[in-house]
């Protein structure tokens, strides 16, 4: 668990996919006055930089532009840079936003673009892609740390690699030789039999003549792999998250990548969405691979097996990319002790915000009271969020009695008869703490007013008054 700004002056790169340079077109074609930003503001540098900046960290912070295959190439630049000391852990991802027509245009007179505005990944009627936009990121760090640290993990990426397809009838005609060949030696380097892969997230534009290639690619490449692959039954599922969410061209591999965590944590694999019947330019009869063409459960083939599976991306300039993912290991947390009640911390850096805090957690609560874990959102609240001069605090023993003191807050500061109850003094306080101190939550005026047995009136005491010690005089818990 991380408070926003644990990350800062630590080891962690920033590796970021970009493509698109739309916002510094529209800086530059309008007659407005160049001003002392323009070029940090439009360079693409500072993209993945001011992230650094921000946070403060301190590993690599670099850019990658290969076109659609830029952000999965980020992931595997990113574990490079751990692998070789360069950072502790990485920030990997890429982002894509359409700000101005021209390339709309450009791609269109080349013929790239769906003229009936849907993307129909490996479907007899696909007629080109639809572009998107979108940003996505994963934070990425060796195993042992990560389970040292009791991260949540969403997957284990088990190789990758990347490559070029050299010269070819055209500088954006895929090549599919090498395409197999970076399949091969992402799944060489994971060190798997190809057998295990259940799932292939594929680059699947949607076009007529990209998606066939694609597929004879990856037949290429299982055929290297496993010469003697089982042939007779279908067992390795196809999809792509483009004809969910359009093509987002520097941020497509990382989509397709939390595509697959989001898959591997659920278990499921949601159906390639506009499919209908296969291209007429793919025979899929006597190969491993199917359409998953409704929502399923994730199996392994072998049944112990973790479940693993492929992602490719690949750009129009030639550079292709495949990251080999295996699902996370199963983490055995300790059992969280039994306590009479727990401590709900908010905290803001102004009055309004905080109200606006504790009524968005009302909200949550109203509409997750069923599944709201009291022991986790404490926790949570207390070690996952940074702490900020106003605060407030509640002690309680269930979700109910929380939701019933936020109603009634809010009921008395909509009437304005919300007059908090100075802060039993724990020793010298600064005036820096003069808000926090006023703002203190009267949980022992609430447990005088409960009717609630003396060991849990003690504990709600003891409780209130030794950890909001911490919450105010060191400013952390």
């Amino acid at each position: 668990m991380y408070k926003p700004w644990t990350p800062s002056n630590a080891s962690c790169g920033v590796f970021l996919g970009v493509f698109n340079h739309d916002y510094k077109e529209l800086q530059e074609s309008t007659d407005i006055s160049i001003e002392a930003h323009h070029s940090t503001g439009t360079a693409t540098a500072v993209i993945p930089n001011r992230v650094s900046h921000y946070f403060s960290l301190k590993g690599p912070s670099i850019p990658i532009d290969t076109a659609c295959s830029s952000s999965l190439n980020a992931i595997h630049s990113a574990i490079q840079a751990i692998d070789y000391g360069d950072c502790e852990m990485a920030l990997a991802g890429g982002i894509n936003l359409l700000l101005t027509p021209t390339r709309h245009i450009s791609f269109s007179k080349m013929g790239m673009l769906s003229p009936t505005g849907s993307c129909k990944t490996f479907d007899d009627s696909a007629d080109g892609y639809v572009r998107g936009e979108g940003a996505g990121v994963v934070l990425l760090k060796p195993l042992a740390k990560a389970l040292a640290d009791g991260d949540s993990i969403y997957g284990v990426v088990k190789g990758s690699a990347v490559n070029h397809g050299g010269r070819t009838y055209t500088l954006t005609y895929p090549n599919p030789d090498a395409q197999a060949e970076v399949i091969v030696a992402a799944i060489e380097r994971a060190g798997i039999p190809v057998q295990s892969l259940s799932y292939i997230e594929a680059h699947g534009t949607g076009t007529p003549k990209g998606d066939p290639i694609e597929f004879n690619g990856l037949m290429t490449a299982f055929g290297k792999l496993a010469p003697e692959v089982d042939k007779e039954s279908a067992w390795c599922g196809l999809g792509s998250v483009k004809t969910n969410i359009g093509h987002l061209e520097a941020a497509a591999g990382v989509a397709g990548v939390i595509k697959v965590l989001l898959s591997l944590k659920h278990r499921q694999l949601p159906p390639l969405h506009n499919y209908k019947a296969l291209n007429a330019r793919i025979t899929m009869d006597g190969t491993p691979f199917y359409i998953v063409d409704r929502l399923q459960p994730w199996l392994s083939r072998y049944g112990h097996n973790p479940l693993r599976a492929g992602i490719s991306s690949f750009g129009f300039g030639g550079t292709n990319a495949h990251v080999v993912i295996e699902q996370a290991p199963e983490i055995e947390f300790p059992e969280i002790a039994q306590r009479p009640c727990h401590l709900i911390c908010l905290s803001a850096r102004t009055e309004a915000a905080l109200a606006h805090k504790r009524r968005d957690l009302l909200t949550w609560l109203e509409k997750n009271k069923l599944t709201a874990d009291l022991p986790n959102i404490s926790a949570t609240l207390l070690l996952g969020r940074d702490h900020f001069d106003f605060r407030e605090a509640y002690v309680v023993k269930d979700i109910d009695e929380l939701m019933k003191m936020l109603i009634a807050i809010e009921a008395e500061e909509t009437a304005g008869t919300l007059k908090p109850t100075a802060l039993p003094q724990f020793g010298n306080t600064s005036s820096s703490d003069t808000h926090a101190r006023d703002n203190y939550y009267r949980s022992e005026q609430l447990t005088e007013e409960s009717k609630t047995e003396p060991e849990e009136r003690k504990y709600r005491h003891q409780l209130a008054r030794e950890t909001f010690e911490k919450l105010l005089y060191k400013h952390d818990c």
